[in-house]
C-alpha cells in the first residue's frame, strides 16, 4: 500500500508539507502527545514538536511529503538535531520510499542497541498507513470485486491512501491487460465508494500520481447501464522498425550498420557491468542531432543481444514512443518487454502472472518484483530501450506520457537491479528551461551514461560505400566516390539519401558523369518534391503539420488509396496507428521549404589564383575539356582535373556532355564575379564558422586551423603533414574570399565585406596575366623531359596512356609546354613530335626561350649561392602567389637545377652553347 499527498496543481508546494503535518498531528494526538507545529529555533526550523502527556518524552517528528526515493542523508541530519537538541527520540513520518543507502542506513539503524535504536524511528507508507488504521483515523481498505468489462482481462492493483484538502480516500488501480487504466475512490472514513462525479473530478485534479487514470469508472457505473460504458483501449506497443532493403528510410538493417563500434561496446559494456554487479549505473542515453542513426544504433544493439555470445546475458528491447497515445504506453511498453523475455524463455516466469499492479511505483509490483528476482538469480539482464524520446516534450498532449516515462526513469535509477532503461534523444530540438524534460535530463546526470553520436568517420563511410556497391553490383567512379564522402560530411542520413539518388539516376539511364552536379542537399529534398502531385504534396503537408498523426483521421482526410501510394515510395512511415514522414528532415523541409543547414568542410587542393585563372576560361555555352583547359593554362591534365573538382565543389561550374562549363547561377566567369560566389560559399565553412565564434581579434596560428580542420572533417583521413598543407591553403583561401587577414604570427579573422582585391585583379593586363598563369614550375627534371622525348622519337603513333603508364606524365606535361609534342584530346590521342633532331639540343633550346627559366638563370647569375626554397619565395613575391612551405621549396628546387643544366649541362656533356649574357656564370 502506498500514501500520497496531494493537493490541487496551482497551489504552492508548501501545502503538501502541512496537510502531512496535520495529519501526523492528528496521529500524535490520538498517541497521548501534546503537538506544537513549526517550532523555531535558533539553528532551524522544526516541523512538530511532541511532548507525551504521561512519560513527558519530548519528541521531534520531521514529515517528507514526497514521491522520489528519500536519500540517506535525510535520515543522518534527522539524527544529528536529535542529539544536538537533545530529544528523547526523532521520528521521520514519510510517504515515499527510500533509496538503496537509505534502507543500509535502516538496517544498520536496528542492528544498534536498543538504547540507541529507540532514539531514532522511520515511519515509511506502511507504518504510517498502519498506525493511522490502528488509531481509527482511517477504516482498512475495503474487500472489492470487478467483473470484467466485455472481453477484457479486468483486475484489480494495490491501494493508495490519497491525503488531500477535499478529505481523505482509498484509491485502487483497476488493471486492463495488465496495465493500470483506471481507479475506484472509497471514502478512508467510512469505507464507502464514491461516486459523486464533481469531487471524482476534483480528485482526479490533483497533482497525485495516479491523475492520468480514470478517476469516473465506479461513478459512470453508478449512473448509467453496464452497456453504455465504452471498453479501455488496449496499448499496442510498436518496436523500432528496420528498413526491409537497403534503400528503405527506416532505421537500417543491422547487417547493412557501419561504425559507431566504440558506441556499441560502451552500451553493452554497461549492460555487462550491471549483470556483474560492478556498477550502480541503470539508465544511459543516446544522444545525437536528428538524422545521426541513433535508431539504426538501437536497432543493431538490439540484433547484437541476439547474437550466440549475447543471448544468454541481455535482453534488449527498443520501443518506438510515436506510437504513444496515453501514460500507460509506458507501463505497456515495460510489461511488452518482460513478456518477450518471457515468451523466448530468457526467464523463467508465466507472462499470464505480469501485471503493474502498484501504479506509482511500478517496479514495486509484486510480479514486477518475481522478474528483477529472476533475473538477478540467473544473471541476465533486461534492456527497455525508448526511441524517439522527445516526442514526449515536442507535443502538449504527450506531457501526461512525459511524466510518466520520468517516473519509470527515476525509479530505475534508485532501484540498482538487473533492468535497464535508455532512450534515444533528439539533441538538435530546443528544451525550455521551464520543460519538465529539462530538469530530467539534470535530475539524471547523476544516474545517467551518455552516448553522443555524430558524424561518421571516412572508413565508416568508406565501408558504407562498399556496401552500397554490393548493392547496385557496381563500382563508383572515383571522383563520384571522392565527392559523396565530401558531400555527406559523415550524417548518415545524408549519405543515404545520395546513395539512393546515384542508384536511381543509374536505374533511370543516367550515367555517374552527371551525378557529381547533383549531390546539393536542397537538390535532393527537390527532386522528391518533384515527383508528388499537388494532391500528394497538400497530403503530405497535413500529416507533416500533425505527425504524428492517427491513421483513421489520415485515411479520413486524405484517402486510403493515396495513403497507400505515399507509402509505397517510402516518403511516410507507419508506427503502430500513426502515420509520420519518413525523416524529420524531410518533415521541416515540407512546412518550411528550408533544408537542412550543413557546414561546408570541402577542402581545396590547389591554390586560389589557379582556381581562378581555369575559371576564366569558361563560359556557360561552350564545355571545356581538361585537355583543352591544360593546354590554355599551362598545367598538366591532372591538375587541371582537380582543379576543376573544386570548381564544381564551390559551384561554379558543372559537367556536361564530358565538358565543364560555367555554374548556370553565375553571371560570367571574372574573377570578381567567381570570388563572391567563393566568398558566399565559405561564409558557412566549417573552418570559418568556428574561428567567427571564438573572440574577435584573436591571432590564429597553424595549429588552431589544424585542429579545427580536423574536428570539422571527420571522413577526412589524412597525416600531419597533409594536415599542415590543408591549413596553409585554407588560411589562402578565406583571405582571398575577406574573411581573413595575414598577421606576422599566423591570421586575424577580419570581414572585409569583400573579396580582398589583390586577387580580384590582375593588373588590367591580359598578356602578363597569361604569363603568369603559364610559369614554369619545373615539373620534371631535365633529364626526365629528354628521355621522354626519345622514347616519343622511337617509335610513331604513341598515346597518352602509354606515356603515363611509362611514368612520363609530367615530363610529358613539360614537352606539351615547350611545343615540342602535340597531343589535343583524351587519353588514347596520338601525340605528335613537332620537331626532329637530338632531344637534349631541342629540349635545352625550348628551355632558354622560357621566360620564368630565364628570370632564375638572371637571379643566379647574380647570386651563385641562392639556394631552391629562397628561389621558389623569391618567384612567389614576384608573382604574388601564395604557396606553402613544401611547394616553395618544391618549385625553386625544380627551377634551381633546370637554371643549372641549362649553363653547367650534365652527365652526356656540356650545353650546346650558353648564351652571351650568362657565360661568366660559374
Amino acid at each position: 500500500m502506498q500514501i500520497e499527498v496531494a493537493i490541487a496543481r496551482t497551489e504552492p508546494k508548501t501545502r503538501k508539507g502541512a496537510l502531512l503535518e496535520e495529519l501526523a498531528a492528528e496521529l500524535l494526538k490520538a498517541q497521548y502527545y501534546e503537538v506544537e507545529r513549526n517550532v523555531r529555533t535558533a539553528t532551524s526550523e522544526l516541523d512538530l514538536l511532541c511532548r507525551h502527556k504521561g512519560s513527558n518524552r519530548q519528541v521531534y517528528v520531521e514529515c517528507k511529503a514526497h514521491r522520489t526515493p528519500l536519500k540517506a542523508e535525510v535520515l543522518i541530519k534527522l539524527y544529528g538535531v536529535v542529539e544536538f537538541h537533545g530529544y528523547a527520540e526523532g521520528w521521520l513520518i514519510s510517504t515515499g520510499p527510500l533509496t538503496r543507502d537509505a534502507k543500509g542506513f535502516q538496517e544498520e539503524w536496528n542492528n544498534k542497541p536498543q538504547a540507541q535504536r529507540e532514539k531514532l524511528s522511520i515511519y515509511t507508507a506502511e507504518r504510517v498507513i498502519d498506525a493511522l488504521t490502528r488509531s481509527g483515523l482511517v477504516t482498512h481498505p475495503p474487500q472489492c470485486e470487478i467483473r470484467s468489462n466485455g472481453h477484457q482481462e479486468t483486475r484489480l492493483g494495490e491501494w493508495t491512501l490519497l491525503i488531500t484538502e477535499f478529505g481523505r480516500y482509498w484509491v485502487q488501480t483497476i488493471l486492463v491487460s495488465g496495465v493500470p487504466e483506471a481507479v475506484q475512490v472509497f471514502s478512508a472514513r467510512e469505507g464507502i465508494v464514491v461516486t459523486d462525479l464533481d469531487l471524482l473530478r476534483r480528485l482526479k485534479g490533483t497533482d497525485s500520481s495516479l491523475h492520468d487514470l480514470d478517476f469516473e469508472y465506479r461513478g459512470l457505473r453508478a449512473q448509467v447501464e453496464h452497456s453504455q460504458i465504452q471498453e479501455y483501449r488496449q496499448q499496442t506497443v510498436v518496436q523500432v522498425q528496420e528498413g526491409e532493403t537497403w534503400d528503405d528510410y527506416r532505421p537500417s538493417r543491422p547487417k547493412d550498420f557501419v561504425g559507431r563500434r566504440s558506441a556499441q561496446d560502451s552500451i553493452l559494456g554497461l549492460l555487462e557491468a550491471v549483470r556483474t554487479g560492478k556498477t550502480g549505473t541503470r539508465v544511459f542515453a543516446v544522444t545525437g542531432d536528428s538524422g545521426m542513426g541513433k535508431s539504426s544504433l538501437v536497432a543493431k544493439l538490439r540484433d547484437s543481444a541476439r547474437n550466440t555470445r549475447n543471448r544468454n546475458r541481455f535482453l534488449i528491447y527498443a520501443v518506438d514512443l510515436r506510437a504513444a497515445t496515453k501514460p500507460t504506453y509506458i507501463l505497456a511498453s515495460l510489461l511488452a518487454s518482460i513478456r518477450s523475455a518471457c515468451e523466448s524463455g530468457f526467464i523463467d516466469f508465466d507472462a499470464r502472472r505480469l501485471e503493474i499492479s502498484n501504479y506509482p511505483r511500478p517496479l514495486e509490483s509484486e510480479s514486477i518484483r518475481s522478474v528483477l528476482e529472476s533475473l538477478r538469480a540467473r544473471e541476465r539482464v533486461i534492456c527497455l530501450v525508448f526511441d524517439q524520446f522527445e516526442e514526449l516534450y515536442s507535443r502538449p498532449e504527450m506531457f501526461s506520457v512525459f511524466d510518466e516515462a520520468k517516473r519509470l526513469l527515476l525509479s530505475t535509477a534508485s532501484i540498482e537491479d538487473n533492468l535497464v532503461l535508455g532512450f534515444a534523444w533528439r539533441t538538435d530540438c530546443t528544451v525550455h528551461q521551464d520543460h519538465p524534460a529539462y530538469h530530467l535530463w539534470h535530475d539524471l546526470r547523476d544516474y545517467r551514461y551518455e552516448v553522443s553520436i555524430g558524424p561518421l568517420r571516412h572508413t565508416e563511410v568508406a565501408t558504407a560505400l562498399r556496401i552500397f556497391e554490393n548493392e547496385i553490383c557496381r563500382n563508383m567512379e572515383p571522383t563520384v566516390r571522392r565527392q559523396v564522402i565530401e558531400s555527406s560530411r559523415g550524417y548518415p542520413w545524408l549519405l543515404k539519401k545520395l546513395c539512393i539518388h546515384i542508384y536511381r539516376t543509374l536505374t533511370n539511364g543516367g550515367d555517374e558523369a552527371g551525378i557529381v552536379d547533383s549531390l546539393e542537399v536542397k537538390q535532393l529534398f527537390d527532386d522528391d518534391r518533384k515527383t508528388l502531385s499537388s494532391r500528394d504534396l497538400r497530403n503530405l503537408k497535413f500529416i507533416a503539420e500533425h505527425t504524428p498523426v492517427e491513421l483513421n483521421e489520415v485515411i479520413d482526410v486524405v484517402g486510403a488509396k493515396a495513403l497507400k501510394g505515399l507509402q509505397d515510395r517510402r516518403l511516410i512511415v507507419r508506427s503502430g496507428e500513426h502515420i509520420s514522414l519518413y525523416w524529420d528532415l524531410f518533415r521541416e523541409y515540407i512546412l518550411t521549404g528550408k533544408v537542412p543547414s550543413i557546414p561546408f568542410t570541402y577542402v581545396s587542393s590547389n591554390s586560389i589564383r589557379t582556381f581562378l585563372d581555369v575559371a576564366e576560361e569558361l563560359s556557360h555555352r561552350k564545355p571545356r575539356s581538361f585537355e583543352e583547359l591544360s593546354d590554355i593554362i599551362g598545367l598538366s591534365s591532372g591538375t587541371v582535373q582537380n582543379i576543376v573538382y573544386d570548381l564544381i565543389m564551390y559551384n561554379v561550374a558543372k559537367n556536361v556532355n564530358g565538358g565543364t562549363i560555367l555554374h548556370p547561377e553565375i553571371a560570367s566567369s571574372t574573377r570578381d564575379v567567381v570570388l563572391d560566389r567563393v566568398r558566399s560559399e565559405l561564409s558557412h565553412h566549417a573552418l570559418y564558422l568556428e574561428l567567427s565564434s571564438r573572440n574577435g581579434g584573436s591571432v590564429f596560428v597553424i595549429d588552431d586551423l589544424i585542429e579545427t580542420l580536423k574536428r570539422s572533417n571527420p571522413t577526412a583521413h589524412n597525416r600531419r603533414r597533409t594536415w599542415r598543407a590543408y591549413a596553409e591553403r585554407m588560411g589562402q583561401w578565406l583571405c582571398a574570399a575577406g574573411f581573413l587577414e595575414v598577421d606576422p604570427k599566423g591570421w586575424i579573422v577580419r570581414d572585409l565585406g569583400r573579396p580582398a582585391p589583390l586577387y580580384a585583379t590582375h593588373d588590367g593586363r591580359d598578356r602578363s596575366r597569361r604569363l603568369r598563369r603559364k610559369d614554369f614550375q619545373g615539373q620534371a627534371p631535365p633529364e626526365r623531359v629528354i628521355a621522354c622525348l626519345d622514347w616519343l622519337s622511337s617509335t610513331p603513333e604513341r598515346t597518352v596512356m602509354q606515356a603515363r603508364e611509362a611514368g612520363f606524365r609530367n615530363a610529358l606535361a613539360v614537352l606539351v609546354r615547350f611545343a615540342l609534342v602535340q597531343t589535343n584530346g583524351p587519353e588514347g590521342t596520338a601525340i605528335r613530335t613537332v620537331h626532329s633532331g637530338e632531344s637534349r639540343v631541342l629540349v635545352w633550346m625550348a628551355a632558354w626561350k622560357d621566360p620564368t627559366l630565364t628570370h632564375v638563370c638572371s637571379w643566379l647569375h647574380e647570386n651563385p649561392s641562392l639556394s631552391g626554397p629562397e628561389i621558389g619565395r623569391r618567384l612567389a613575391t614576384d608573382r604574388r602567389e601564395l604557396w606553402t612551405d613544401a611547394s616553395t621549396a618544391r618549385i625553386g628546387n625544380g627551377l634551381r637545377r633546370w637554371a643549372g643544366w641549362m649553363v653547367k649541362g650534365d652527365e652526356h656533356g656540356p650545353p650546346p652553347a650558353i648564351p652571351q649574357r650568362w657565360r661568366g656564370m660559374d
